[in-house]
Parts: structure tokens; sequence; C-alpha cells
């Protein structure tokens, strides 16, 4: 009797098993392919210091209705859209220094993405911009001349 018992749970098993798989695969068979990956934008070069000492800044924001870079001492620049969606604005030569800058999207002030690059403050964050200059200046980097040589 232990014997028909036993074979009777394990047919309702099998059965609910088979009713199981039965029941799922026409869910897996509903699945559409996976799309493919969207490919990567090509990273944007910003800033650019250009060899006359001009700068290129470049900001991708194909949704923004107006852009500007905000140069710290410095009126801000508007900048102009392309068909990609980049807006990018050069400057006039600017004289060696190191220059705290950000972008305003739409009137959010934000850090440059291209730029890893940032001066810290009390207040908020600025992208930095190096525009190099002769070795004598402070910030640039030269031989140091050793001791006993």
């Amino acid at each position: 009797m232990n014997d028909r018992r036993r074979d009777g749970r394990l047919a309702v098993i099998a059965a609910g098993m088979i009713a199981l798989l039965g029941a799922s695969a026409p869910a897996l068979r509903a699945q559409p392919a996976p799309s493919p990956a969207p490919t990567p934008l090509p990273p944007l070069v910003s800033p650019e210091v250009l060899a006359d000492k001009r700068v290129t800044f470049r900001f991708r924001a194909p949704n923004a209705k107006e852009v500007t870079v905000d140069r710290e001492g410095a009126p801000k620049l508007a900048m102009e859209k392309d068909a990609q969606g980049v807006w990018s604005v050069t400057t006039d030569p600017l004289p060696p220094d190191i220059y705290g800058y950000g972008f305003v999207a739409d009137g959010v002030r934000l850090v440059d993405p291209s730029n890893s690059v940032i001066i810290p403050n009390l207040l908020n964050k600025s992208s930095a911009l190096h525009v190099p200059g002769p070795a004598s200046l402070p910030w640039e980097v030269g031989d140091v001349p050793q001791r006993g040589r």
C-alpha cells in the first residue's frame, strides 16, 4: 500500500512539473531578442589649449537650449551647438595662468565632464584650465637645480 501511495505522489509531482514547464515555455519564447548595445559617443577634448593660447571649450548637451562658459573673473561666453549636440566656443588668446571655469546649461552650473582636474573651494567646484607659460612662472614644472653637482 505504501508503494501505491508513493507512486501516486510521484505521479502528481511529475504532472505538476510538466504543467509548470509547459506553462512557462510560451513566456520564454515570447521574449524579444536583446537589442545591440548603443555605440558610445566619441570623447570630447575640453578644454583644448591651442598654440596661440586661445582655448576651445566643448560640452555635449543635445537637449540644452542655452550653454555658456563661466570663467572665473571673466564675462560668460555663449556657446554654439553643432548637429551632434556638442556646444563649443573658442576664446581670444589668454595669458598664462590656471583658471577655474564651469558650464552653465539652461541655468545649471556644471563642471566639465571631459576634464578630471577640478579646483575645490568653499562654495562650489570648478574645472581647472592650465594655459602654459614660461618655466619661470611658479606653477610651471621645470628643472630643479640639484645641490652638490
